[in-house]
């Protein structure tokens, strides 16, 4: 059973969800354009200035699709996926850059971009570790 919510906390609590979303937004690659190209397979630039090249070979869905069907990609909504409404096909961004790239290499660098982020708790931290005496040397083993 849910309990109604009061309009206070509907605001306080859709505040924080948007919020949220802001900042997924902000770190997560989206799709900024698409396009089919016939050479190399399914091109799509992305809000950092990437692109990349999806090969047909790791769409299966898509095989024997006829170039005008292809070239009528679209993206969905902020760029989170792109589409093919005339196949009735749709393809998460971020699924697609971990088939084309390799899921290894797309977290290592969404890490990358994670550790950029600047925040205050961040900066506190340290701050904190500095006053400890900075990042605590690796031990070497011990050579037998």
């Amino acid at each position: 059973m849910t309990l109604p919510l009061s309009e206070e906390e509907f605001d306080r609590q859709f505040g924080a969800a948007s919020r949220r979303g802001a900042l997924r937004r902000r770190n997560q690659p989206l799709a900024t354009s698409v396009r089919y190209d016939a050479d190399r397979g399914v091109m799509i630039e992305l809000n950092n200035d990437c692109l990349v090249c999806v090969p047909l070979r790791l769409l299966p869905e898509l095989h024997g699709a006829s170039s005008k069907d292809l070239r009528r990609v679209e993206i969905l909504g902020v760029g989170q996926a792109i589409a093919w409404p005339t196949l009735d096909q749709q393809f998460d961004v971020l699924q697609l850059l971990a088939d084309a790239l390799g899921a290894k290499a797309l977290m290592a660098k969404l890490g990358q971009r994670g550790g950029r982020v600047k925040s205050k708790a961040k900066a506190a931290a340290a701050r904190a570790n500095g006053t400890k005496g900075g990042r605590p040397r690796k031990r070497r083993k011990a050579s037998a």
